[in-house]
């Protein structure tokens, strides 16, 4: 048994199956925090749509101040702007991967219905 304990090879033998363990443990864990993160980023772009599609809606609703069947929705201002000014003013506010540097993109139809679209400037 003094064999067993007094052996370096064992005990590096230990060390390397806990350091292995160790690597595995922090690479699940990034993964997850990762996973997190992105679910996190594509519900935020999620409520960007649905505030930009209702406050399309009400202005449309209202007032009929949109009078362009497309706009980009400015998230800083909370207001529409067409496409081609948007180009220069409106900063890319996608969050989520298949999002990311892209912008909202509202179209209005005759019918009082709104859909959107995320696009690249």
């Amino acid at each position: 048994m003094d064999k067993i304990r007094d052996s370096k090879g064992i005990a590096r033998t230990v060390v390397l199956f806990a350091l292995i363990a160790v690597v595995l443990v922090t690479i699940i864990a990034i993964r997850i925090i990762r996973s997190n993160a992105e679910n996190t980023f594509r519900d935020m772009d999620n409520t960007i749509v649905t505030s930009a599609e209702r406050e399309a809606l009400v202005n449309y609703m209202q007032d009929d101040s949109l009078t362009d069947t497309v706009a980009v929705f400015d998230i800083e201002t909370k207001k529409f702007i067409e496409p081609a000014m948007a180009k220069q003013t409106v900063k890319p506010y996608g969050n989520s991967k298949e999002h990311r540097g892209k912008y909202l993109l509202i179209s209005f139809g005759e019918d009082h219905s709104i859909s959107s679209k995320w696009v690249a400037p």
